[in-house]
């Protein structure tokens, strides 16, 4: 069992970064169409696109096919994660050397106890690893990355996660819903501007 909660693991990182590593990815793709800006920074097509073929995966996985994100729930995502990476940055939030090496460590065994189990696992483990590594493999093609690069995603979402609910912490006694209603109630402090 411990060895399905690992591949578990596995599978919601790689839900988690559909959501917040899109900043990070190069800017050669083809629709460099710019939707929004905060604090300058651009948010294009691309980037919506690719939010919403990641929420695509996962709602597949999750048997939910017909489940689609719009353009506009996809561009709101991606403008909410910019304002709180500034906040984060403003706050001075971030992991110490300790927690950073802890949380790679972490992923990293992850992955390495996932492929353990596609080889050595009972047959039941092998089939939901597999399910799980195909799922990893569409974002991996999604994010057009080596699985190396992917690992190193997945590393840094995490920390962007950690660091959000700390965030949520210092601010708002913990409360995510409060952090996202002052996100969406706060965009002119942070110099959103939609285009279109």
């Amino acid at each position: 069992m411990k060895k399905m909660i690992s591949v578990s693991i596995v599978f919601i990182l790689a839900a988690c970064i559909s959501l917040s590593i899109v900043w990070v990815r190069s800017r050669s793709s083809a629709d460099n169409t710019v939707l929004a800006t905060v604090g300058g920074a651009p948010i294009t097509q691309s980037d919506v696109l690719l939010v919403q073929s990641c929420d695509s995966i996962v709602h597949s996985a999750q048997g939910n096919h017909d489940q689609v994100i719009s353009e506009d729930e996809a561009l709101k995502r991606l403008i909410s994660e910019r304002i709180k990476q500034q906040m984060i940055q403003d706050e001075g939030i971030h992991l110490s050397d300790e927690e950073q090496k802890q949380t790679r460590d972490t992923i990293l065994w992850s992955f390495d106890e996932a492929n353990d189990i596609l080889q050595n696992g009972t047959d039941q483990e092998k089939e939901m690893a597999e399910q799980n590594m195909a799922v990893i493999q569409d974002f991996v093609k999604a994010y057009g990355v080596s699985m190396e690069e992917y690992k190193e995603l997945c590393i840094n979402s995490t920390i962007f996660s950690i660091e959000i609910s700390k965030l949520a912490d210092k601010k708002f006694g913990g409360d995510k819903d409060a952090l996202e209603a002052y996100v969406q109630n706060n965009y002119g402090e942070y110099q959103v501007v939609i285009n279109g």
